[in-house]
């Protein structure tokens, strides 16, 4: 899988001391597509970035704090985040040094993408099967058309693995690790920069209202460059009838007027303030999708040589902003591992 998760693990076996490995990143899609998805909160996923040298400081923003309001107003919390990140003893965060970043997708997996030796990724070759061999100290694999004999081979290829469903959909209990709904469906509304307030580029702020949750954010999207972002939530429970989406969108297939048309009303239900609303409508992309959930399996490796990792592993809601940053930790922790027992060294 060609999104964070698999190009960091393929970054840190190339960069980390220890044993060697050579990576081959197979992403399905057959090219990288510009603007799709919306953004990423990182904080242990940007300490990892940093200790593998890729610096998302050049095309991210600083996320300095977090402001939480019901949306008549009223003060629920807010928050340092780089004094908290100090207190908790984050480790890359001195007293002038940032430590949270608010970057697109897009702007990660081309900064990840321009840290690998060419020729690391393939894009146009999407998963087919796996078959164990060696006695379990190697795996053939089918790509496309083409067939690859590996030590390790390591599902990062998101909620709807096809490396879990293939290689690990057969026990008792599998249905237990299946992707399950959360019943709430999230927009993604993007504009360019400077919708927002004024001096909010470094603030993500929380708006709570009846039935209905936003999240209004700047994310940097490369080199001075920024996106603003609305995320709209709202649970399917309070939704009118037809307004929920048939398809669960895990191919970020951008919306049309209509999402627009479903956001604004969400919005306007939900008593969101006039920042959010600005945001709507001056975006040029929309995204619907629902969220889900997995459960973390009670194993995640089959044969010894295959793994699942990041959402095809543990996928989670996005409401903590974790899901890029464990992928990330997991692509480190593997990797570290991998480096101590490669053949060859």
């Amino acid at each position: 899988g060609g999104g964070p998760g698999g190009l960091t693990l393929a970054r840190a076996l190339s960069s980390l001391p220890g044993r060697p490995c050579v990576a081959t990143v197979y992403e399905a899609q057959s090219e990288l597509r510009p603007a799709v998805g919306g953004g990423l909160q990182l904080s242990s996923g940007a300490d990892v970035l940093d200790r593998l040298g890729v610096d998302v400081s050049r095309v991210g923003k600083p996320l300095r704090s977090v402001l939480s309001r019901k949306t008549n107003g009223d003060r629920l919390l807010q928050l340092d985040v780089q004094a908290a990140m100090r207190a908790a003893g984050a480790s890359r965060i001195g007293e002038s040094a940032d430590g949270a970043f608010a970057i697109t997708r897009t702007a990660l997996q081309a900064a990840l993408v321009a840290s690998l030796p060419e020729g690391t990724l393939l894009l146009g070759m999407p998963f087919k099967s796996a078959t164990p061999t060696k006695g379990g100290q190697g795996v053939t694999c089918v790509f496309g058309d083409e067939t690859i004999e590996a030590d390790v081979l390591v599902g990062f290829d998101g909620i709807s693995s096809s490396v879990a469903t293939k290689c690990f959909g057969n026990g008792p209990l599998d249905s237990i690790f299946q992707p399950t709904s959360s019943g709430i469906r999230v927009i993604f509304c993007i504009a360019p920069g400077g919708m927002r307030p004024d001096g909010s580029v470094s603030q993500f702020h929380q708006w709570l209202g009846d039935g209905g949750y936003a999240l209004s954010a700047s994310y940097g999207a490369g080199t001075d460059h920024v996106e603003d972002m609305v995320v709209l939530c709202s649970t399917t429970a309070a939704m009118q009838d037809g307004e929920i989406g048939k398809s669960e969108n895990t191919g970020w297939e951008a919306g049309d007027g209509m999402v627009k048309e479903r956001a604004l009303r969400q919005a306007a239900v939900a008593g969101m303030p006039p920042e959010v609303i600005k945001v709507i409508k001056g975006s040029e992309r929309f995204y619907e999708t629902e969220v889900r959930f997995r459960l973390p399996r009670l194993g995640w490796s089959r044969h010894g040589s295959i793994v699942l990792a990041g959402d095809a592993a543990h996928a989670m809601p996005p409401f903590l902003g974790q899901g890029a940053n464990q992928a990330i930790c997991d692509a480190y922790a593997l990797a570290s591992l991998l480096k101590r027992v490669a053949p060859g060294g």
